[in-house]
């Protein structure tokens, strides 16, 4: 055993000092060396992992360095495995440094840094790094050499402030888990800031919070019939700038009070507006659905929305007349489109209607019927006689799918030996004789004949739709199939009346003296009723609207005809009427327009009732003197009746910047339907300033529309404003605006926000949060052949397989009619596209998108090209452009 070196070199007595025998010395050095050559292997370091793995020629457990590998992972302390000349090197630990560096050259963000080290950083050594640049948020993150982002904390645990690192700052840390603590501190300055702006959040936090547990108006009136001024003077004298919850109620005032933060619920006030009595809402009551879309900037609008835009399902259409003025050959009818509800439109590529003989066209009504859309427009002579009114019909472009995986049965079809047509079986069809269906994927052959391909409409009825088939049927068979069906949406086309025009026939029909309806003021139709729809008109020789009934828009085998034209309720004064239609029961309602001194009117007709008897209201004082145009909407499942009014002349009292007031018109259908109740409420929305271009002429101010979204969750607004001063030509004209506000208890909470806002009937308050606008996802299904499983169809888009080699499938955009579609520019950059496989061990990838389609290439488990079923999703950020409207 060898002994120590404090044994062999110890101190002996002081009179006779041992002397280290010298054999002891060398037996000590031999073991201390072995020692070292056993540790480092004589040095054993390499320059890069490469040398390292090159050099096998050692022991097993033998250890080495690699330090100035330029993959820094790659450096760290390695152990031989396997006997010498054999075996590889494994990475066992890091290298032994305890202080590292790292540096900040500015290939991140101020918020998001990226730094890099010569050597691996780890949790047991301390990381210096510079700041390459001023944070301007908080939290803050480093990533060292493209590793996992790191929350850069300080020395306390809390996030860097904003500000809190300056340009040139050197921080020294150590990595703990998923953050990186600073030893060192950040810029006082910032840590001060932050902490005021804590302060304040907390004192606010606390505020809202003794808000929220203390009823500020328990001893209000809140019932907007008797005053409640003094209670504001006394809360006002007591506490400003607090956040007070009307609780949904409403306060009779003289002016609206400003010392708090008013929210959730209305001030009455008498003689706001003209001699009416307004309510204006308080910060936040009506909840918005984003800010206003600007669908027309400095476009001429005019005619009268009374019954807003036509709605199916998420699709909104709005008609639009644009031109110099009522009497201008300038004038034509246009259309924009919303696939989301009205959250965004599509830019219209052309006029619709425009005429170039000397005529205006317009357009004032426009609605959906199962489907359909049906849309009114008369043409006149500059300074003549109405001409023509015409009903015009165009199905919006639809996919469904029947049995299969669909949540729809099976479909039940028909065909008789013999005959080529093939009547298909689905009571919300919406088509009419003309119409263009494409079938799909259909389970099997009915009277022989295959479903499939496009097929013209024969007939529409109420429960089925003819289809002609290009062969006739073998046999007479009656069953039920799985299918893919796209109804295709064509151009507008005239809807006639044995060869007559609307007007022709609504003449034709009427005992009334009519010459001519001055136009169709709105449109509604029954489900599933053959397309048996009501439209309003006026004019002609004889005052006061008209309800006027038309039966057969769908069908051919019984003849479209003008089954009646009666006054609504009698009435032999007032102008425009708007019309809707509760489903639900059955009954038309509405509103008809002031003009000349009459008040506006309500009217409900309960289902089967004559048009004579219906149900007319006069609601309270107009604020306007002249025509106001409304449009009524009742709400889908809840006791509620929305309208919208403005003027479109100039308001009583001009002045230099005159001014009308837009108003939502609010009472629940129980009072609507009751001619005793006192009417609507006018809910104040914006003044609308009044365009000097053509003063005193109806000029289109205001003209609003309305609408609801077929959940009855929001409800859009429609109007026009001039938003610039000054004539036409400097830029002057007046703007159409739409606004959603959102009126149900279904919107989601939008994360972050504070939930200080209330809807609509009790809800909870809550933040309305809407999807990202303007999105269109497509999906599909292929075989391994590249025939199709099941795909679907949006905004007139869906995709097309084919095989072009083992494992190559190119996918393309088409329309319903199997035409090339683009939807971007040649270097694409609006959609994006996920494939993965249907089954098995393979996997599929996509290549060389282009704006008209890509590649779909599926492999075997070992990464041979190998034909598979996939499936593919798409999403097409950018709305894309087509010609549908």
């Amino acid at each position: 055993m060898v002994e120590l070196a404090t044994t062999i070199w110890a101190d002996g007595p002081s009179s006779d000092p041992y002397e280290p025998d010298k054999a002891q010395i060398r037996d000590w050095g031999t073991w201390v060396e072995g020692i070292i050559t056993g540790l480092f292997n004589g040095g054993l370091i390499y320059p890069n992992k490469a040398a390292l793995d090159a050099d096998l020629a050692h022991p097993a457990n033998t250890m080495a360095w690699v330090l100035g590998d330029a993959t820094v992972a790659n450096n760290g302390i390695y152990r031989k495995i396997g006997a010498s000349g054999v075996g590889s090197w494994t990475r066992v630990a890091d290298l032994p440094f305890s202080f590292i560096i790292a540096s900040d050259f500015g290939a991140g963000t101020p918020n998001a840094i990226q730094a890099t080290t010569s050597i691996p950083v780890s949790n047991s050594a301390l990381v210096m790094l510079n700041v390459f640049e001023a944070n301007t948020a908080s939290p803050v993150t480093v990533s060292f050499n493209g590793g996992p982002a790191l929350t850069v904390k300080t020395n306390t645990g809390n996030d860097v402030a904003a500000g809190g690192l300056v340009a040139g700052m050197r921080l020294l840390g150590v990595i703990s888990g998923s953050t990186y603590r600073i030893l060192n501190d950040q810029v006082s300055t910032a840590v001060v800031a932050a902490a005021e702006a804590a302060q304040v959040a907390a004192e606010q936090a606390a505020q809202d919070a003794a808000n929220s547990s203390y009823d500020f108006v328990r001893n209000f009136y809140k019932n907007g019939v008797t005053s409640d001024d003094a209670n504001f003077s006394t809360l006002e004298a007591l506490v400003s700038g607090r956040v007070i919850d009307l609780q949904g109620l409403k306060y009779k005032v003289s002016s609206k009070p400003t010392g708090n933060r008013y929210v959730n619920g209305y001030f009455v006030i008498d003689n706001a507006d003209d001699g009416a009595t307004i309510h204006y809402p308080a910060k936040d009551t009506l909840v918005p659905l984003g800010a206003p879309i600007n669908l027309m900037p400095n476009e001429r609008y005019v005619a009268w929305p009374q019954g807003g835009p036509a709605v199916y399902g998420s699709e909104v259409l709005v008609k639009m007349n644009t031109g110099a003025g009522h009497e201008d050959s300038s004038q034509y009818v246009l259309t924009r489109r919303s696939g989301d509800g009205g959250a965004s439109f599509k830019d219209y590529p052309r006029a619709l209607f425009q005429r170039s003989d000397g005529k205006r066209e317009m357009t004032v009504a426009i609605d959906n019927v199962d489907g359909q859309w049906l849309l009114t427009t008369f043409v006149q002579p500059i300074g003549g006689a109405v001409e023509q009114l015409k009903l015009y019909g165009q199905r919006a472009n639809e996919y469904r799918q029947w049995g299969g995986s669909s949540p729809n049965p099976q479909i039940r079809v028909t065909t008789t030996s013999g005959s080529p047509n093939v009547v298909v079986y689905d009571a919300d069809h919406g088509v009419k004789p003309g119409d263009r269906v494409r079938f799909e994927q259909a389970t099997a052959t009915v009277g022989g004949l295959a479903l499939s391909g496009v097929m013209t409409v024969v007939e529409g009825g109420e429960t089925n739709f003819t289809v002609a088939a290009g062969a006739n049927a073998s046999s007479t068979s009656d069953q039920n199939i799985g299918v893919n069906v796209t109804f295709i949406e064509d151009d507008w086309s005239e809807i006639t009346f044995s060869g007559s025009s609307l007007g022709t026939a609504i003449v034709a029909a009427s005992s009334l003296g009519h010459t001519m309806p001055t136009q169709v003021s709105g449109i509604a139709g029954r489900k599933n009723t053959a397309g048996d729809i009501f439209v309003t008109i006026h004019g002609g020789g004889v005052s006061g609207t008209c309800l006027v009934g038309i039966n057969n828009i769908f069908r051919a085998g019984a003849p479209r005809a003008v089954a009646s034209v009666s006054r609504i309720g009698g009435l032999t004064e007032g102008l425009e009427a708007s019309i809707d239609i509760d489903h639900a029961t059955g009954d038309l309602f509405g509103a008809i327009r002031t003009e000349g001194g009459y008040p506006y009117r309500r009217w409900y007709l309960p289902f089967g009732a004559a048009p004579a008897d219906a149900i007319i209201a006069a609601g309270p004082a107009s604020p306007f003197g002249a025509a106001s145009p409304i449009g009524i909407r009742k709400i889908p499942g809840k006791n509620a009746v929305f309208g919208i009014m403005s003027g479109n002349r100039l308001p009583a009292a001009v002045d230099a910047d005159p001014e009308i007031g837009l108003y939502l018109l609010y009472m629940s259908w129980d009072d609507f339907k009751n001619p005793s109740s006192a009417g609507f409420d006018h809910i104040h929305l914006f003044d609308l300033h009044y365009t000097d271009y053509l003063v005193q002429d109806r000029n289109a101010n205001g003209v609003p529309g309305l609408y609801v979204t077929a959940d009855g969750e929001a409800i859009g607004i429609l109007w026009s404003d001039q938003f610039q001063t000054g004539t036409k030509n400097e830029g002057g004209q007046p703007s159409t605006f739409l606004q959603r506000f959102y009126i149900g208890p279904g919107a989601k909470p939008n994360p972050g926000q504070a939930s200080d806002v209330a809807g609509w009937f009790g809800a909870t308050p809550v933040l309305a949060y809407w999807p990202p606008e303007d999105v269109t996802n497509l999906s599909g299904h292929f075989n391994t052949d590249g025939s199709l499983v099941k795909r679907t169809f949006r905004r007139g888009l869906r995709l097309a397989c084919s095989t072009t080699g083992t494992g190559v499938y190119a996918l393309t955009f088409q329309d319903a009619d199997g035409n090339a579609v683009s939807v971007g520019p040649a270097s694409p950059t609006n959609y994006y596209v996920v494939a993965t496989t249907f089954a098995g061990a393979h996997y599929c990838a996509v290549w060389n998108m282009t704006n008209t389609g890509f590649e779909v290439r599926t492999y075997d488990a070992a990464g041979a090209a190998v034909n598979r079923q996939f499936i593919v999703d798409v999403r097409i950020d950018n709305e894309w452009s087509d010609s549908r409207d």
